[in-house]
């Protein structure tokens, strides 16, 4: 786990809630190694420090150490800056001493804060490829899939795929988040995209699917996104299909491509936002 956990959407003019992680924070290499703030009995309460790059803005998000579970509000105005950094964490006692966690103690993917909208989590988009019969999806119980690994913890709302169509089928397409490619568990789905509203080219033309409920997911973790047709999907041969475009290079060090349930020696276009 890491020492905070955040809402999923964090914005301006309001009063978002960040849990502290007590049993995280106790065994940071810092704490441990103090034998007085080791022991959470002298923890009174805990301060985390958030200031913007330009502007200097500060927001100190406040929690009370005798709480089982913690919870602060980072409370931004309407008009406050985009991008806020963590500065510190601050264990006050009882009598008004410290032990400070500076920016550099700290994992700041799981504590720096981004309000100006979605952004890029992980962009494998030099190249949309082209589509042929080794990346298209020839019957409607097939897929394809690409493992994939977040340098931080975040929340997925859109994935980009390249994907062009071939001939005349019906139905549709949607992109699921799995914890491996044996797809043990699903962790979220985005909408699905008919045929309808697909480009029909020989080419890979980028596709935009978006997970209505964010996909939390944790940094330096491998997941996989399995590419398949929808339910009720139909007349899907070799010649009428839905083809995925490839780098057709193993281009992306952290995961490759796969058909099916077998991994594949390139990886597919996509970019993965949040």
């Amino acid at each position: 786990m890491a020492i905070i956990t955040k809402p999923v959407s964090i914005d301006k003019g309001t009063e978002n809630v960040i849990t502290l992680n007590k049993a995280d924070l106790a065994s940071d290499t810092k704490v441990v190694a103090d034998s007085y703030f080791s022991d959470q009995n002298n923890w009174n309460k805990i301060f985390i420090t958030y200031k913007t790059p330009e502007g200097n803005q500060v927001n100190d998000v406040a929690f009370d150490a005798s709480e089982a579970t913690p919870v602060g509000s980072f409370n931004p105005s309407l008009k406050a800056r985009d991008t806020w950094e963590v500065q510190s964490i601050t264990i006050l006692d009882f009598d008004n001493g410290s032990l400070k966690l500076l920016r550099g103690d700290l994992t700041i993917g799981d504590f720096d804060v981004f309000l100006g909208g979605i952004v890029d989590l992980v962009d494998n988009s030099s190249d949309l490829g082209s589509l042929n019969t080794g990346t298209t999806i020839t019957a409607s119980s097939s897929s394809k899939g690409q493992t994939f690994q977040l340098a931080s913890n975040a929340s997925v709302s859109e994935i980009i795929l390249g994907l062009g169509t071939y001939g005349s089928w019906t139905g549709g397409v949607k992109v699921e988040i799995f914890d491996d490619p044996a797809r043990t568990t699903l962790l979220g789905t985005s909408d699905t995209i008919l045929n309808a509203g697909l480009p029909a080219t020989s080419t890979a033309e980028a596709v935009t699917f978006v997970f209505a409920s964010p996909v939390a997911l944790s940094g330096s973790t491998e997941y996989y996104m399995h590419i398949s047709y929808s339910a009720g999907t139909s007349g899907v041969t070799a010649f009428n299909a839905i083809g995925v475009g490839s780098t057709q290079t193993d281009n992306y060090a952290n995961g490759t491509g796969y058909n099916g349930v077998n991994p594949l020696a390139f990886d597919y276009y996509f970019v993965i936002r949040g």
